[in-house]
């Protein structure tokens, strides 16, 4: 349950979250180390490279649910290139824009936060 919920904020996250800037960034995610969650997720890295940098605001929030780490370590569990569309008002300029997910890691809950990324992407229609 922990995991899917993991899934879920990244996710939207990713589609909601991004802007400024230019040129590609990227950011490696895992779960806080103050965060419950870290009991499940520990070993569970998502790296998220934007064409768009995330603003300071979206940053900060961030920061209170997830640690920024340099590298993910162990191997790739599933990737996806995943194309913003249906933004409204700020978000509109994120349309048709990609953005890129990759997980990686060697906790076997790494492939549930796959499974919920790409049940969640379906649900709302967004392009794989």
């Amino acid at each position: 349950m922990r995991a899917k919920a993991v899934g879920v904020v990244v996710l939207v996250l990713v589609l909601a979250g991004c802007g400024g800037g230019s040129g590609e960034h990227t950011y490696i995610l895992v779960a806080s180390r103050t965060s419950r969650a870290r009991i499940f997720a520990a070993g569970i890295y998502v790296t998220v490279v934007s064409p768009l940098a995330f603003p300071p605001s979206t940053l900060t929030e961030m920061k209170k649910k997830y640690d920024f780490v340099d590298h993910a370590v162990g191997p790739e569990v599933c990737s996806f290139s995943i194309k913003a569309q249906g933004e409204k008002g700020a978000m509109a300029f994120m349309n048709g824009k990609i953005v890129k997910v990759n997980v990686r890691g060697t906790n076997p809950l790494a492939s549930t936060v796959c499974a919920e990324i790409r049940h969640e992407m379906q649900i709302h229609g967004i392009t794989l």
